[in-house]
């Protein structure tokens, strides 16, 4: 006499997304810790084209290629876990973040060459190791490419001015919200005028993180007691397009402009900008 024990099943547990969760932090928290150290490291140490270098370098080296590859290979295809985890990188983020440039002077001087870009930048430490970043570059044209907006009366300068505000996610290469202001500045009032307004320099990273964006002028003049402004709309979207995705995030940018002092032969301003989460 025999008899058949019938078969028991062991198989392990399914992990839950919240797990998942965990289990991926564990593995790429203090990497991503110690990448965003030597990121801002650069950050702090370099300027320019030289900082430009720097980060080429970096963003290509190995260590961050490959968490990249290990991040892609564990959570691209679980949705759930994916969403979770964008989510919660998200929460590291600021809401606002805000700017005030030094005042800027432009003089008068038919013979003088294009002044050096002037440049601020502010650097926000996360208390997880992350940092965000909001710059301020200030470009002047060369008058014979102004696109004839000297041709306005008692013309001093024609310039651009571009905030930048650095979404920073290290997984997922950065992305950039910008608004860039075409302006020029008289010796008569009003003293700067603004003609056009761009996001040039927007830009996710596709397929990854897609960002869309808008710019626009909202007052076109600046005196001591009337700024002049502009403004952008900006959406970003993890894992997917235009809003529809994993998780998404829309932004408001604000850039105005004001006349703080003024010479028969010279204009002097100070620029300043916000970029709020909605």
């Amino acid at each position: 006499m025999f008899s058949v024990v019938a078969g028991t099943s062991f198989a392990a547990p399914v992990e839950s997304t919240e797990e998942k969760l965990q289990d991926l932090k564990a593995n790429f928290d203090s990497r991503t810790a110690e990448l965003s150290k030597q990121e801002l490291n650069i950050y702090k140490s370099y300027k320019g084209d030289e900082r430009k270098q720097k980060l080429d370098e970096f963003y290509d080296s190995e260590a961050v290629k490959s968490l990249q590859n290990d991040f892609r290979d564990a959570v691209i295809g679980d949705i759930e876990l994916e969403k979770s985890y964008i989510q919660q990188l998200g929460g590291t983020q600021l809401n606002k973040i805000d700017l005030e440039s030094e005042t800027i002077l432009s003089t008068k001087n038919s013979g003088a060459n294009p002044t050096d870009d002037y440049f601020i930048e502010k650097i926000i430490e996360h208390a997880d190791g992350s940092f965000s970043v909001l710059s301020g570059t200030l470009t002047e044209h060369k008058i014979e490419d102004s696109i004839g907006t000297m041709e306005y009366t008692n013309g001093i300068g024609s310039y651009d001015f571009l905030w930048d505000f650095e979404y920073r996610h290290l997984v997922y290469p950065n992305s950039h919200f910008t608004i860039k202001t075409y302006y020029t500045t008289h010796t008569t009032s009003p003293h700067l005028k603004v003609y056009n307004a761009t996001n040039a320099g927007t830009y996710g990273q596709l397929p990854l993180v897609s960002v869309t964006g808008s710019a626009k002028i909202d007052h076109d003049f600046a005196t001591k007691s009337t700024r002049a402004r502009t403004s952008g709309d900006f959406n970003i979207t993890f894992a997917g397009h235009n809003g529809i995705g994993l998780h998404t995030e829309n932004w408001d940018g604000n850039a105005s402009f004001i006349i703080r002092d003024y010479t028969s032969n010279s204009v002097t301003i100070s620029t300043e900008a916000s970029f709020t989460k909605g």
